[in-house]
């Protein structure tokens, strides 16, 4: 399958007519840059909480390329499915290190391994315009040693019921970490603006 034709195929997959980007690198400066209101950091308890859109094109991109070649069903299969799911990226950080690295006791390390491995959906929401609550359909923690200057975790959650909504907060409540609630909010107008990556484009001659 040539390139063109990938070019083709994912240009069709693009659920809006938004414009479209060829480097990851341009779409996470898209992200990042305040006015475009996706990325929001506070701090709370001297921890740093940075939240942003992760689109749902730059996951599909990364899964696509993981193959050696693919088919024009093998990349509609990988962007329908993260399409259905609307990612938000949430970092944590204590004096531009990760805050597992500033764990007082080994038995405070393990719990908080724990919650941060396997029951952040108990902790991590979403709220409405309409007030409906709408937890996680999964996440992931990245767990790395040592080098890291955050802990990073990647929520999912639906994308119908959100895009539908005029905004919504994202609430992060302590988690044992002695912070007060967190709330950041995200505008459905600026999330549907986002860039699609196009992954994939013709080589430099």
């Amino acid at each position: 399958m040539t390139k063109n034709v990938l070019i083709l195929c994912i240009s069709m997959l693009c659920f809006s007519c938004n414009s479209t980007v060829e480097q990851s690198e341009q779409l996470m400066e898209y992200l990042i840059n305040a006015e475009n209101n996706l990325y929001w950091e506070a701090v709370n308890n001297d921890i740093l909480f940075a939240a942003y859109i992760r689109p749902s094109s730059l996951l599909a991109e990364q899964e696509a390329r993981a193959f050696s070649s693919v088919t024009p069903n093998t990349l509609d299969s990988i962007f329908s499915l993260y399409n259905q799911n609307l990612y938000i990226m949430l970092e944590l950080s204590k004096n531009n290190k990760a805050i597992l690295q500033q764990v007082a006791s080994p038995a405070d390390y393990t719990e908080l391994v724990s919650v941060l491995s396997f029951r952040m959906h108990d902790y991590v929401y979403l709220v409405t315009s309409k007030n409906d609550t709408i937890t996680p359909i999964d996440y992931q923690f990245g767990q790395y040693y040592g080098m890291e200057i955050s802990n990073s975790l990647l929520f999912s959650f639906p994308a119908e019921p959100l895009l539908k909504q005029r905004k919504f907060d994202l609430i992060i409540d302590d988690f044992g970490i002695g912070t007060t609630p967190v709330r950041f909010t995200f505008r459905t107008k600026d999330i549907k603006r986002i860039p699609h990556l196009n992954p994939y484009k013709e080589d430099e001659s």
